[in-house]
């Protein structure tokens, strides 16, 4: 497509804006000398590229640029903090290694933040117990409308960051599970005990709500809402104070998970067979809370188990995606935040040694098995299978004969998004 100019310098009045379907036209082009004419994008019958997709777009080429909110590193006319894909390879910044790292976390106030501080970061998570799983690859009776508003009303969370300063709050404008009124709950409650968000955070009473970081260095918030309230291109801008000065720093939510991931069969070391999983599960199916799965160890004493999944999805973003799409570029791990029998902690995230695979699609990286495949549609045929040794995640903390044990399998990006999956198991011999 042919270039139009798009760059302009900070504090430049825009004048009347017509608003289009998906985008927006200045009337009347700023001062040249308002014009930032080294900062250009790509325009596809007049219409920026990335318009009407949140920049989910394979370009050219990207341009040299340091991941600023205000950039369009990429060129197709969506400025960095609303485009999905910062650097037009059809990867979502969230899963994307080559983009720009996540906005500091818990910094400390300062007369005025820096650029990359001012990044806003909205991660989704999600994790469901076997009995509640969701998974579009299970089939349509799995993922019904009734089912997915129940689970994404219960569990679904998005974990936001905050930008250093004296006082920072959350406009949400008129999204329902962060304004007044609405269905968001936060998971620290407020100086004043209450944990509904905005209205128990926001003693101005201007509307917007107050928010701090937390233990997990954002604020937690347990949205509430149902499907067709809460979806990719959801804006946020958080107000900041710092001193006697004051900016708006703008954030997008990129993608929500709508399922977890979802284990198709499992069998442990012991020899015995492979046990399948149907969906949708109910509470007598073994592996749920209610009815634990038998495990054995084997002859080394080492209760070893392997899983094969599929991975969690999101609804479409482009027009040209499929309704489901199975999330690719995902980390793959075990997480166990209880000891067995339930008393006492556990070790957490399992060290990537209790790790292995002989999947093409996964990778060795850290504490996780990072998934190589990308974005594509939902497919029962798209399935990942590793195996944990669960003695070996334990450490010091023994699994006795009789003792339950509850653990995630969690798919997560880099920086903070979390689909997770519980499961259950006994152990027998």
């Amino acid at each position: 497509g042919r270039v139009g100019v798009t760059g302009v310098r900070s504090g430049t009045a825009l004048g009347a804006i017509d608003a289009r379907a998906g985008w927006a036209l200045v009337l009347h082009a700023p001062a040249r000398g308002h014009q930032a004419r080294g900062i250009n994008a790509i325009l596809v019958r007049g219409v920026p590229a990335g318009a009407r997709r949140l920049g989910l777009i394979r370009t050219p080429r990207s341009i040299p640029a340091r991941g600023l909110s205000g950039q369009d590193m990429d060129r197709d006319g969506i400025v960095n903090a609303f485009d999905v894909d910062d650097d037009g390879d059809l990867q979502l910044d969230n899963v994307d290694a080559s983009v720009r790292g996540a906005a500091r976390r818990g910094s400390s106030a300062r007369s005025m933040p820096t650029p990359r501080e001012r990044q806003v970061r909205i991660f989704s998570n999600l994790k469901l117990a076997l009995e509640d799983s969701l998974n579009a690859n299970a089939g349509s009776s799995a993922m019904s409308r009734s089912a997915v508003n129940d689970a994404l009303t219960s569990a679904q969370t998005l974990a936001i960051s905050v930008v250093p300063g004296d006082e920072v709050e959350l406009d949400c404008g008129g999204l329902t599970y962060c304004s007044s009124g609405g269905t968001g709950t936060a998971l620290e409650a407020s100086s004043s005990g209450g944990t509904s968000f905005p209205d128990d955070f926001d003693s101005d009473g201007d509307g917007m709500g107050t928010i701090t970081a937390g233990p997990t260095g954002d604020f937690q918030l347990l949205t509430g809402a149902t499907f067709d309230r809460l979806d990719a291109g959801d804006t946020f801008i958080e107000r900041v104070t710092a001193g006697s000065r004051t900016l708006a720093a703008p954030g997008m939510l990129a993608y929500a998970f709508t399922s977890t991931p979802a284990v198709t069969a499992w069998s442990d070391d012991a020899g015995a067979s492979t046990t399948s999983v149907s969906y949708p599960v109910d509470a007598s199916t073994p592996g749920t809370t209610s009815n634990p799965a038998e495990v054995e160890a084997g002859s080394d004493g080492h209760v070893v188990l392997t899983f094969t999944l599929w991975r969690p999805q999101r609804p479409r973003i482009a027009p040209v995606e499929a309704r489901w799409v199975d999330i690719g570029g995902l980390g793959y791990s075990v997480d166990v935040p209880n000891a067995p029998g339930g008393t006492g902690s556990g070790p957490g995230i399992c060290a990537g040694s209790s790790l292995s695979e002989s999947d093409p699609s996964l990778v060795a990286a850290g504490d996780q098995l990072r998934d190589r495949a990308p974005d594509r549609a939902a497919s029962a045929s798209h399935t990942i299978t590793f195996t944990v040794d669960m003695t070996d995640c334990l450490g010091t903390t023994s699994w006795d004969v009789g003792e339950t044990l509850s653990f995630d399998l969690q798919a997560r990006t880099r920086d903070g998004d979390n689909a997770a999956q519980k499961l259950t198991f006994v152990r027998t011999a």
